[in-house]
């Protein structure tokens, strides 16, 4: 996971669909594995990586608010929102 290129290869993948959950995958076992794979030669990297993977989602995200503002217009009437559950931690104040 230091290879300059093997980030490359992931980028490229990650724009994939088909590929994109893969990458995922091999992105969090380099994170969670022991000892874990993501150290100061490729910290950039699997940064640069994951935000790719975050802006990917805000995408998708906008695209299912306006299928669902879509839905609504259909329908006459709004969604009903959800209000937001709240909890305690134990030993939480």
């Amino acid at each position: 996971m230091t290879s300059p290129d093997f980030w490359v290869i992931l980028h490229t993948l990650a724009a994939q669909p088909d590929s994109a959950p893969v990458v995922f995958e091999i992105l969090e076992s380099g994170v969670t594995g022991t000892p874990p794979a993501i150290m100061a030669d490729n910290y950039e990297a699997a940064l640069s990586l994951l935000n790719e993977f975050a802006t990917m989602a805000h995408i998708g995200s906008i695209a299912e608010q306006k299928a669902d503002k879509k839905k609504q217009g259909r329908k006459g009437r709004p969604a009903k929102q959800e209000k937001p559950r709240y909890f305690s931690l134990p030993g939480v104040s």
